[in-house]
């Protein structure tokens, strides 16, 4: 059975199904929005398919489009939704964002004409990011006039300026989906044929009528094991995941297709090409089929992927049994990825693939913090109606500083590294959020980060450059040292019309608790989404081991001559730039793939030995190759000494040298063969 199986046997629905069908059907159904949302597995995903055929039998056009693959920029965002509605003609590249806008509206209005409706529907929402906001202030608020149904499903509800919104207020129709019912959970057994009263009543213990998991459990296979189990104390519904992966790798039992699906399950998005370049080996089409055909297997509109749950499972068992062959495979993605945006045109069209391989990217550190499990947040523009939130968010972090500390492993095995923040730095963050100014600099500027239950749990300040941005940000602090070292050259191609950005600069970034793994992970997202939402990125964090242990590991340089003290008098606050504009794009990669120790194929013969350290590494080895001690090395790179004398240690491992002497003369002889 799929997990994604069709209406017939999508039991304890009927509400939601004939809400749905009743605005269909309706004459009049304008400004009409159905949020779904409820957690992991729930079956958010099979009530949009239901939604679907419920459509395409009333003559409406589906579009359904999956935000994770789906980058931050409208511009990609319109090239899809043409794309779907087989619209073929293009404008030109680098034709402005509403100029593809005005394209999708005139695709709506013909479609509509004909169909009499349009069903638009989003599935997991909670990944849009930044592309919310012009989604919600700028595409749907010009269609919601027109004869269009939107459907938004996320793990959130919407909430925010969706709420205060008079476009919006009043037009959507929230549907929480929850576990199953007992009955509708014995009456989806009785459709299966499984009708045996005790059988029913393990199931429902096993599953608590959690869907997906109901769906994996009522297997041929899975129900056959569970018959063979002992009775007695039945496994915790969490645990079931689990169970049900080594059962579902027992019905693959062929060696190459359980390879097949772990490399899919490491991968975001699969296709058979991909899938060959991450194994090293040739995919026979045969056994893509047979993988493409496994129920938790779902195909989207950039190629197949495994179920979230499903997925997550089989990572985490697969980084605990094998953890080099996990790397590999990760490593093996990332050089994918990064032979794909070589090849580009640099194109708009291929913001999604820019974008896509950070989510494999990452030093020890970044994955040992940031890449656990997936966080569900919703960000939220300053407005009036939350005006009172964030300033008693900023109050309360005042009252309540403590400090911190933030572990992760070492280097060495069993080794516990930890890093401290004291509760006076742990405020540096806010030093200068000043919310006033930046909301009349620009309202989308300052945005709260809440949680699943709405409560504000952080602020992000992201200031877009442009020609109006520019003058603030070469006079106020944290900025004004790295704009007002730019020559005028530099700084006249900043200088884009305000309704583009030439990039953009992370003035603030707070979480409320960062000794807290699941906020620091949240933290950690959010700085790589809007870091890497431009191929141009500034930021000056606040000085601190740590946060110089992320941007590097992100492969951020950083600035000379741009240091300040703005954060504190005695200390002085690096600038991190990411810029990736034209050719510099390449020389970005390069020092990504040499931070994580990666070489691509094409490159193996003519990297030196130099390219065996990481980033860091190679700063403290031209350090010290200058002479500087490890006290100046530390001070120059805003790390501790004992950070350096670490990095030492691993450079004259991987170089095989004995001391510093000897690593002077052998890295600057490399570096002058270069």
């Amino acid at each position: 059975m799929n997990v994604n199986d069709n209406r017939i046997d999508l039991v304890g629905r009927d509400e939601e199904i004939r809400i749905f069908r009743e605005k269909l059907t309706s004459p009049d159904s304008s400004g009409c929005l159905f949020n779904v949302y409820g957690t992991g597995g729930v079956g958010k995903s099979s009530l949009l398919d239901v939604y679907r055929q419920l459509s395409e039998e009333a003559g409406a056009p589906f579009i359904m489009m999956d935000c994770r693959m789906l980058s931050d920029d409208p511009l990609d965002f319109c090239h899809q939704f043409l794309k779907l509605l087989g619209r073929s003609l293009f404008p030109e590249p680098g034709a402005p964002v509403h100029a593809l806008m005005e394209l999708c509206l005139q695709a709506i209005r013909e479609t509509t004409e004909k169909s009499g409706k349009l069903v638009i529907a989003l599935d997991t929402f909670e990944e849009a990011g930044e592309l919310e906001n012009w989604l919600r202030d700028h595409f749907f608020k010009r269609i919601c006039h027109l004869h269009v149904i939107l459907a938004i499903a996320g793990r959130v509800p919407l909430q925010g300026l969706w709420l205060v919104s008079p476009v919006w207020r009043g037009t959507i129709f929230r549907i929480r989906l929850s576990d199953l019912e007992y009955e509708p959970v014995c009456l989806y057994l009785a459709r299966l044929g499984i009708r045996d009263e005790e059988k029913m009543r393990r199931i429902w213990l096993r599953t608590r009528g959690h869907p997906l998991t109901l769906a994996l459990l009522t297997s041929t296979t899975l129900v056959k094991t569970l018959q063979e189990t002992e009775t007695g104390e039945m496994a915790e519904t969490h645990d079931l995941l689990a169970f049900a992966v080594n059962i579902w790798l027992r019905e693959a039992p062929a060696e190459s297709l359980q390879e097949a699906l772990e490399a899919a399950a490491v991968l975001r998005l699969f296709n058979q090409e991909l899938l060959a370049y991450v194994l090293e080996k040739e995919v026979p089409t045969e056994q893509f089929n047979r993988l493409a055909a496994l129920s938790f297997v779902q195909r989207g509109d950039r190629g197949w992927y495994v179920h979230d749950l499903l997925g997550t499972a089989i990572r985490d068992e697969l980084r605990l049994r094998s953890p080099a062959r996990f790397e590999r495979l990760r490593n093996r993605c990332i050089a994918f990825y990064c032979h794909k945006i070589r090849a580009s045109s640099r194109s708009r069209a291929n913001a999604w693939e820019n974008a896509e391989w950070v989510y494999y990217f990452g030093d020890q550190l970044l994955q040992s913090i940031f890449y656990h499990q997936q966080i569900e947040y919703g960000l939220e523009p300053l407005h009036s109606g939350n005006w009172t939130e964030a300033e008693s968010y900023i109050e309360n972090r005042r009252t309540n500083s403590k400090e911190l500390r933030i572990p992760y492993p070492g280097y060495e095995q069993d080794e516990k590294v930890e890093y401290v923040i004291s509760a006076k730095e742990s405020l540096y963050g806010l030093r200068h959020l000043d919310l006033g100014e930046l909301y009349e600099l620009s309202p989308d500027i300052v945005k709260l980060v809440r949680d699943r239950s709405g409560e504000v749990r952080g602020l992000l300040a992201a200031v877009p450059i442009h020609e109006h941005t520019l003058r603030y940000l070469s006079d106020t602090p944290l900025s004004r040292s790295y704009f007002a070292s730019l020559s005028e050259a530099e700084m006249n191609a900043l200088r884009v019309p305000g309704d583009r950005k030439a990039g953009i600069f992370i003035k603030a970034l707070d979480i409320d608790d960062f000794s807290d793994p699941v906020l620091l992970q949240l933290a950690g997202l959010l700085l790589i989404r809007h870091m890497f939402a431009a191929d141009f990125s500034v930021a000056s964090p606040p000085p601190h081991p740590f946060t110089n242990a992320v941007m590097l590991g992100l492969g951020l340089e950083i600035a000379m001559g741009a240091e300040h003290r703005d954060y504190d008098e005695s200390r002085s606050a690096p600038i991190f730039v990411l810029d990736r504009r034209g050719d510099k794009l390449a020389a970005y990669l390069d020092r990504v793939l040499a931070t994580l120790d990666i070489q691509v194929e094409a490159d193996k013969q003519s990297l030196p030995n130099a390219q065996l350290l990481t980033a860091m590494e190679k700063r403290v080895a031209e350090l010290v190759a200058d002479g500087r001690s490890n006290q100046e090395t530390a001070a120059a790179l805003y790390v501790s000494e004992a950070t350096v004398k670490k990095h030492l240690s691993h450079i004259y491992r991987k170089l095989g040298v004995r001391n510093r002497t000897v690593l002077a003369q052998q890295f600057l002889a490399v570096k002058d063969r270069k």
